[in-house]
This record gives structure tokens, sequence and C-alpha cells, in this order.
């Protein structure tokens, strides 16, 4: 099986690129600064979440990257900085969250879904809402949906390889999805547990569901496995 091999040889490069930049860190105690390069690519993975076809450890459940088109000048830290969200307003009142970030919409929809009987039962459906229209609920529901948020990804840890190239930082990104996801394969190498929160089943969710990722993009094109070497230079000169 030719996505078997190169899913150990993917997540190999995962665990030398770990140690080339001195572990995993954790979401909510990230912080912006020198240690986080201006350009990369960055892999998430999530509590209870294990890989069981290729290998035995954790596997990962979002790739992402930024500024992947050129003339984008967007830098990793910020992009990281949108999913974790801002620790507290500039007023200094209640933590607001930032707004560009589908990976945390698709958690607020899950979460949504699956407590639609409980804390969220008094309110309006959200899973057909843009990220406009989730942030502007009023100022009670959003510190009650940022704080069911932030309870499930902040405990996520990530890593990440510098990538300076945008061409190469979108080869990587839409290829290492390409690879990870199980969306329409028959024969699932690393499915998700079956009590991994994107696998609520909401209108929105088909390509989350189906790929065992929080990426709504690349989950169906598929790969090319030449990626992996490209990969593994970024790897060896990572750290």
């Amino acid at each position: 099986m030719p996505r078997l091999e190169d899913l150990k040889k993917f997540y190999s490069l995962m665990d030398r690129l770990e140690d080339n930049i001195g572990g995993r860190r954790t979401l909510g105690e990230t912080r912006g600064g020198r240690h986080w390069p201006s350009k990369g690519v960055y892999f998430f993975f999530e509590d209870g979440e294990r890989r069981t076809g290729s290998g035995k450890e954790d596997r990962i459940v979002r790739v992402g990257s930024h500024a992947v088109s050129e003339g984008q000048t967007s830098t990793l830290w910020p992009r990281i900085r949108s999913h974790r969200g801002r620790l507290r307003s500039r007023n200094g009142g209640e933590p607001l969250p930032l707004r560009g970030s589908n990976f945390r919409k698709w958690v607020a929809i899950a979460l949504f879904v699956r407590n639609s009987g409980g804390v969220f039962s008094d309110w309006p459906d959200i899973t057909g809402m843009n990220l406009r229209d989730m942030w502007n609920l009023n100022q009670e529901r959003q510190r009650r949906l940022e704080s069911a948020i932030r309870a499930h990804m902040w405990p996520m840890e990530l890593i990440f390889v510098p990538v300076g190239c945008w061409k190469h930082r979108a080869c990587i990104e839409r290829n290492a999805i390409g690879l990870l996801s199980e969306f329409g394969r028959s024969n699932p190498v690393d499915p998700p547990s079956s009590r991994w929160l994107g696998l609520e089943g909401h209108r929105r969710s088909e390509r989350i569901n189906g790929s065992g990722l929080w990426n709504d993009e690349h989950v169906a094109n598929g790969y090319d496995p030449q990626f992996l070497d490209m990969l593994e230079r970024y790897v060896e000169h990572a750290g």
C-alpha cells in the first residue's frame, strides 16, 4: 500500500521535526516572539486522537499555513494567534475572539451540535453562520462560546516547519492534507476515533467528518508523494 508507506515516512519526518524544534507547544500557552519563524507550515495534534494503521502514536488533525499565494505578506505567528484567540480585550474586560480562524469556527459549530441540548439549548442555530455572524452574537453568548472553544482547543499541541517560499508552503500544506485525509477512502489507514468532535453531524461538515481533519480544503484532492522529499529538506534545516 503506497499510501501506508508514505504515511509512515510522513510521521517519521514529524518525529524528526519535533526533535529539531525542541518539542510540541500547547496552543493555550503559545506567545509571540523570536522563537517563531516568519514563514512556515504548522501541524496540530488533539488529545485522544491516535493513529491505528500507520503507527500507534498521536494523529495529526489539522494542517495549515499562511501567505500561500504570490504577493501575500502574512506571517506564521499571527496565524497561530488567530486560532488561539486574543488573551484579553483592549479595555481589560472579557477576552474576545479573533475573527479570522475557520479552524475555530468548525470547532465552535461541532461544540454547538454536541451540546445543543445542554449549554446551547436556548441559542439560535449557528451551524449556518459565517464567522462575522457568529462573533456578532450578544456578549454573553460570545463569552460562553469562547469558553467552550478554549476548553477544547487550548490543550491541543502543535509543531511547525519553517518554509520561506510561498510555493513550497502551498505545496506542503496541500499535499500533507491530501495524504492525511481519509475522505472518500474505502480502506482508511488512520481514521478518527469514535469520540472525535469533528464527527458531530451537521450540514456543513461533510469534508471534516469524512477526512478526519479540521480542514475543509484539499481533503479530496489526493497528493503527490514527491512532496515528502521537499518536506524532508525543510525538516532537516528546522531549528
